[in-house]
């Protein structure tokens, strides 16, 4: 009885763990594909989740990456902002201890404000790469001191500032099995019709296509 007891067990192990890699690393995520799996998803990294319902997969398959953030409470909000996205403590980190603190992740949700693009306007496979890169900004945020977040908020303002900390969280993002989507994400945004000021900065402040291959190509080999 005990035997089959511990052979269960590391079965059960077993297939969390290929479970909690099944969507990392992958080339192509479909929504087909992925949905089969959105109740499991609920059940596993929903906890101390607000997700938007337009964007529940995309936001459930990114979350199942970062185990680091399970206990983590993170809302996602649609939000006025002049990107597609952004990433922030809320303001109350700063009279509470690390391990207590809250992140709010915004989409756009007005186009005539946006500079970038909207969320609903880019392919599955990359929105589950931005929504990715965002959650690494929370994660990121979470291994700093509250008085390391203000001073990254006053050093975020300088632009080599900015882009040494968005390349690095783009190398989280890699590094957490979706190299792939923000490869695409990447990709779709230089390719598209936005203003050629916002493709400069999207050269300038964050990973190209060919900078993110090649650090997948050492990351996933290793």
């Amino acid at each position: 009885m005990l035997h089959k007891s511990i052979g269960l067990l590391i079965f059960l192990l077993f297939s969390l763990l290929l479970y909690s890699q099944s969507f990392t690393n992958q080339k192509f995520l479909s929504v087909k594909d992925c949905n089969k799996k959105r109740t499991e998803l609920r059940v596993g990294f929903a906890d101390n989740k607000k997700i938007l319902q337009e964007f529940e997969l995309q936001i459930l398959i990114a979350l199942s990456a970062y185990s680091e953030l399970k206990n983590t409470k993170i809302s996602f909000k649609k939000r006025k902002i002049k990107t597609s996205m952004v990433c922030r403590p809320k303001f109350s980190f700063i009279i509470k201890k690390r391990a207590m603190r809250s992140y709010i992740i915004l989409i756009n949700y007005n186009s005539k404000k946006l500079k970038g693009l909207m969320l609903s306007d880019i392919p599955f496979n990359a929105q589950v790469g931005i929504i990715a890169h965002e959650i690494a900004h929370a994660l990121d945020y979470s291994t700093k001191t509250n008085f390391q977040l203000i001073k990254e908020g006053f050093a975020y303002m300088k632009k080599k500032n900015r882009y040494k900390l968005e390349k690095h969280v783009d190398r989280l993002t890699i590094s957490h099995g979706f190299g792939w989507q923000l490869y695409d994400w990447a990709k779709f945004v230089l390719n598209s019709d936005v203003s050629s000021d916002y493709k400069e900065y999207k050269r300038k402040t964050y990973l190209l296509p060919e900078e993110i291959l090649e650090i997948m190509e050492k990351e996933y080999k290793d």
